[in-house]
């Protein structure tokens, strides 16, 4: 659902020449990706690396597989669109320097100033560095108090050197980007919600025990969250939204509410499975559709409609034959063939 909000906000203010069109904040949805992306390797991956029958490297491997093809994939299509429609690569910084950065997974680590080739993929530079330099030491060293002080550090330090979360290119202090804080707390956070929500699973705060109180504050967050997404309201709104995100990822993850339960439903896993694919497919198509005129449709929300209806298709194709076949064949790619005998042995006992 979130990976539709960032489509949307490309979509409208792309066509809105960045002004005065809806869901101006959906940038919000990808630190709610931050958020459930830390959440979720917790909970793949945490137990295995504690226990050593999940490497390091296999851990990195896996993320590297997951991310890269289709970030790779998604890039040349882009560029072959922009050629198409600008009659050459439009980036500030030089499609040469960017190419390598994108090739390099670092145009967003500070770097350049501005977006190059899949602009949508800032959030995947980040995402994969944050993870693979620091996630395998929080998973087997770090306590949760460390986590959760760390991860609204980096928030309040964002809020007082930028006090937004916009722009993901912004400078920052100490050769930061705003990019580079938003994953590095997103992430983080969503690793303490989960050990949380593991330790309070069967306590009296287990919010299963109160599924109709839960299905209120849950709607009540989601609706609030969706509010200031769709708006264009800067500063402390956002970072009210960003406060309640983490108390709707714990509740959704443990109450069995009506809302949890229609947020896991068969649609919704459908919508999860090819978010990735969405995220990183609907930037070019936005490009292509323009460029193959799409504009003749002169009603915004209709024109949305049909593009949301072709994104989701493609990305359906995309995610079951190449990006689900790649990751699963590809996956231990790093991992070293004596590695894997020796922890399926060591499971086996």
């Amino acid at each position: 659902m979130f990976a539709i909000l960032v489509m949307a906000l490309h979509f409208f203010g792309s066509g809105a020449g960045w002004s005065n069109f809806p869901f101006a904040n959906a940038n919000l949805a990808v630190d709610f990706f931050f958020m459930l992306s830390g959440f979720v390797l917790c909970h793949v991956y945490e137990h295995g690396m504690k226990t050593r029958t999940i490497s390091t490297a296999k851990f990195i491997s896996h993320r590297f597989v997951r991310m890269y093809p289709l970030h790779i994939a998604s890039m040349i299509a882009m560029g072959v669109v922009d050629h198409l429609y600008w009659g050459k690569l439009p980036y500030v910084d030089g499609p040469v320097w960017t190419g390598v950065l994108n090739v390099l997974l670092l145009q967003s680590m500070g770097f350049t100033s501005q977006w190059s080739w899949n602009a949508a993929s800032w959030s995947i530079s980040n995402e994969f560095w944050i993870g693979a330099l620091i996630l395998p030491v929080v998973f087997q060293k770090v306590r949760t108090e460390a986590i959760v002080l760390a991860a609204y550090a980096g928030y309040f330090f964002l809020y007082n050197s930028a006090h937004t979360i916009h722009a993901a290119y912004q400078a920052l202090p100490a050769g930061l980007s705003t990019g580079m804080v938003r994953s590095f707390s997103g992430i983080l956070l969503g690793v303490a919600i989960y050990r949380i929500a593991a330790a309070t699973a069967q306590t009296p705060a287990n919010p299963s025990r109160w599924k109709n109180l839960s299905a209120l504050v849950e709607a009540l967050l989601l609706g609030g969250i969706v509010y200031v997404v769709y708006g264009d309201a800067r500063g402390n709104i956002e970072f009210e939204a960003l406060a309640a995100m983490p108390f709707l990822i714990f509740s959704v993850s443990q109450s069995g509410s009506v809302v949890a339960r229609i947020l896991s439903c068969r649609p919704m896993k459908w919508l999860g499975e090819i978010s990735y694919s969405v995220y990183l497919v609907h930037f070019p198509m936005i490009t292509l559709g323009v460029y193959l005129g799409m504009m003749k449709i002169t009603n915004p929300y209709i024109r949305f409609a049909a593009f949301a209806a072709v994104v989701l298709t493609l990305s359906t194709l995309v995610y079951r034959y190449f990006e689900r076949p790649i990751y699963k064949r590809y996956r231990d790619l790093f991992v070293p063939v004596g590695y894997r005998e020796e922890v399926s042995e060591r499971v086996k006992v």
